[in-house]
């Protein structure tokens, strides 16, 4: 049987490279695995690997992406569409995605794997089709949202009930992903070189969205979801808002503690006000006012360290400020030496929110949030679990190299 937490196997023909690595950018975006030959493929012979490969218990699901010149490919006419039909027949935890790219037909299917298949008519299933010659990026993004939809159904159906999700995320380092997690997401291209461009951001944020729709759709629900990984603070956040606490869900952050081997669950359930903030010390101060023109609030968030200095910095690229409100830690509070405990921490971002309403209720004319944190990426999460009713929120992106602040994801509750 499948392990439906395996990497999936995409079938095409070369000329299609260009939308295919696109589809697995968009897979990889999604925490889909995949299998294709000019990534994985080693130095032995093809045909026998693509069948070992095509019936491998590690493998979840084929992607078949067909066009008419798959009539000119032996091994994918006569192996791999072959052999992939013949897993899903026979293994119910196998799934499959086909394709007609480049206005192939339902017609022009069934004939081109007539005489292969023996009596499966592939034109009589519900297959995905891309009108124009070439894919566009909305065609790739559906494909992918379908595989993912695929994946999360078969990983509910082969996991005991009530089943719990586990997401990893990698934006900054290097993508490590253990076997045993759903999804495993890898938006580490984004980060290489330098930060995040907007459209980049805004891939990010559809990718959450599908991830968290395809969760939350399963017939069987999921009781449970973790989170955990190696996020930028403003990738976290963004996550923890496409899992918003006014669904009845209490996501969790599997948080990392200093010692880098102990890890903890962090959700926002873990304190229902900001109570447990006020007696440990963490305060608001008191806004700073600034353009009485402006209508933009900044949130400074000081847990780990002090953003003050680079926020100063980065008045270049922000926009003029309505007021400035800080966020702090007792005096002498040392998150490393002494660290975030879960009720703590929930009460911590309860406490931020209030502080962000209240500048709200006092100052009229604010209509966006730009947020500066320099702590935990549970943190960040969680927040972003708690921002329903806040207006357009502007996360911003520490810079090594230029020392500065640069925005980051923007969005709405």
């Amino acid at each position: 049987m499948a392990d439906p937490r395996g990497p999936v196997f995409v079938s095409y023909r070369r000329k299609r490279l260009r939308e295919t690595t696109a589809l697995v950018q968009a897979l990889h975006d999604r925490g889909v695995a995949t299998w294709r030959d000019v990534d994985n493929l080693p130095n032995e012979p093809t045909e026998a690997t693509i069948r070992a490969v095509l019936n491998d218990d590690k493998t979840s699901g084929a992607i078949l992406w067909l066009t008419p010149d798959v009539k000119d490919s032996p091994i994918i006419r006569d192996v791999e569409v072959p052999e992939a039909v013949r897993r899903y027949r026979r293994d119910s935890n196998f799934w499959l995605v086909i394709v007609l790219a480049n206005r192939l037909k339902y017609d022009d299917v069934s004939d081109l794997f007539a005489d292969v298949l023996g009596v499966e008519d592939l034109s009589t299933w519900n297959l995905t089709k891309v009108a124009a010659p070439w894919a566009s990026t909305s065609d790739i993004s559906q494909i992918a949202n379908t595989a993912l939809k695929q994946r999360t159904r078969k990983i509910a159906e082969a996991t005991p009930s009530p089943p719990v999700a586990q997401v990893v995320v990698h934006a900054k380092g290097t993508m490590t992903a253990p076997s045993d997690v759903d999804l495993a997401v890898d938006w580490t291209r984004y980060f290489k070189d330098a930060s995040p461009r907007t459209e980049d951001w805004t891939t990010m944020s559809e990718s959450a969205h599908d991830i968290a729709v395809a969760l939350k759709q399963l017939t069987q629900p999921v009781t449970d979801l973790q989170l955990s990984g190696t996020p930028s603070v403003p990738t976290a956040m963004l996550l923890g808002s496409t899992y918003s606490s006014r669904d009845g869900r209490s996501p969790a952050w599997v948080q990392r503690q200093p010692d880098g081997h102990t890890t903890t669950l962090w959700r926002i359930s873990d304190a229902i006000d900001a109570s447990i903030a006020d007696q440990r010390g963490w305060k608001a101060s008191p806004p700073v006012y600034r353009d009485t023109s402006a209508h933009a609030l900044a949130v400074c968030i000081n847990i780990s360290d002090d953003v003050s200095e680079a926020f100063a910095r980065s008045r270049s690229v922000s926009p003029a400020w309505r007021a400035v409100l800080s966020i702090g830690a007792p005096a002498g509070r040392n998150t490393r030496a002494m660290p975030l405990v879960p009720d703590e921490v929930a009460s911590l971002v309860h406490l931020t929110v209030d502080a962000i309403r209240n500048v709200r209720s006092q100052v009229s004319g604010i209509d966006s949030i730009h947020i500066f944190i320099a702590g935990p990426a549970g943190f960040a999460f969680l927040l972003g679990t708690a921002i329903a009713t806040l207006p357009r929120i502007t996360t911003y992106e520490y810079d090594t190299s230029s020392a500065l602040y640069v925005p980051a994801a923007t969005f709405t509750s």
